[in-house]
């Protein structure tokens, strides 16, 4: 069960902590990789919603708060697309068409916010009322956090400043980590709370691997207590790069809580040689700590996966989550199931491949 307040003893112990880290590693240099770089890219949002490229007008539309305009470019995508024999695509647009209509419901609410801010745009209860929204019920952290900056709530425009930043060092993501969840403390919207704990949980996530041992045992004792929910899974195939020898044929999916299967279902697994493959398993929302995949049949010499992503609403859960796996291919660790979590769905590259002629296993830790 989780707390609703983060507890005075964890807030000292984190923040000294990671204060002292920050001083043991000021003097040495650090080298970004490519991974950081794109973690770090100014240019989107690791909670940006995701979307089929014929959604594009649509959700230019949605990003402005048109939504009449949005359900009206949706209604005729519908229309030109009725016929089409992609039931995955016929899926997302009847959920898109959901999402606006509950995003126009809830948009009716802060209106009288949006219109003050146009008079006063300093004004911290409307800035945080809006902001809230944005990054609450619409995922738009793009647009969110700008407004939280001068939200009247001190602890959220900590947060929000710090994470506007993008920090790319591990000890500045984890700080980035405790603040969002300090943000929480006291809060009494299950929403909202939900939100910034995963927030918060996304960067420490990426800090993690980087972080002391001491360190990791201080903040997992917190982050492991932020309950966890999937209502759609995505799992990505492989086709082995240029070779195009290798594929899966069909998985099984489980969920698992407290090491207890909650959920259980077989997917046929498409297949392209020279192109990103996807199936989407949508689910009632359930509680969540891990996902098993299971590689039932293959194509080829050996199965295996390019991405495995966990969502509630538009965030992945399993992005830069710990993978263990029943083995990979000759123990060569360009094949290694820790790269199903690395957000890369090429399916060419980064990608976790079995052992010739066998079937097997990845199961993602959502927890680590």
């Amino acid at each position: 069960m989780l707390r609703e307040t983060v507890c005075a003893d964890f807030k000292f112990k984190a923040v000294m902590i990671l204060c002292l880290a920050g001083i043991a590693l000021s003097g040495q240099a650090r080298v970004l990789t490519a991974q950081d770089a794109q973690q770090s890219s100014p240019g989107s949002d690791p909670f940006d919603y995701q979307y089929s490229p014929e959604l594009a007008n649509v959700m230019s539309a949605l990003s402005v708060d048109r939504y009449d305009e949005a359900l009206a470019l949706l209604s005729k995508l519908r229309s030109r697309t009725r016929s089409s024999n992609d039931p995955a695509f016929r899926a997302e647009l009847e959920e898109a068409q959901k999402r606006i209509i509950r995003l126009k419901r809830a948009f009716k609410r802060v209106e009288d916010a949006a219109f003050h801010l146009r008079r006063n745009p300093d004004d911290p209860v409307a800035n945080e009322e809006l902001g809230l929204f944005y990054c609450v019920e619409k995922q738009d952290w793009t647009n969110g956090l700008p407004l939280l900056l001068k939200a009247d709530n001190r602890r959220i425009r900590d947060a929000a400043d710090l994470d506007r930043k993008r920090p790319t060092d591990p000890i500045e993501k984890a700080k980035l980590a405790v603040a969002w969840l300090r943000a929480t403390a006291q809060e009494r919207d299950r929403g909202v709370r939900q939100s910034f704990q995963l927030r918060g949980r996304h960067w420490y996530l990426e800090a993690r691997p980087n972080l002391t041992r001491d360190m990791q045992i201080s903040l997992d004792e917190e982050f492991d207590t932020i309950p966890l929910y999937a209502d759609r899974i995505v799992i990505w195939n492989q086709h082995n790069g240029q070779a195009a020898d290798r594929g899966t044929v069909q998985v099984v999916v489980t969920l698992l809580h407290a090491g207890r299967p909650v959920l259980r279902k077989t997917v046929a697994l498409p297949w392209k040689p020279d192109a990103p493959s996807s199936a989407v398993v949508r689910l009632p929302r359930k509680k969540v700590d891990a996902v098993r995949v299971d590689v039932t049949k293959y194509r080829g010499a050996s199965g295996g996966l390019g991405e495995i992503e966990v969502f509630d609403g538009s965030v992945n859960l399993a992005k830069n989550c710990s993978v263990q796996a029943s083995g990979y291919w000759q123990q060569n660790g360009q094949y290694h199931p820790k790269h199903l979590t690395n957000g890369n769905t090429s399916g060419e590259s980064g990608y976790w491949l079995l052992e010739d002629r066998q079937t097997g296993w990845a199961t993602v830790d959502l927890l680590k």
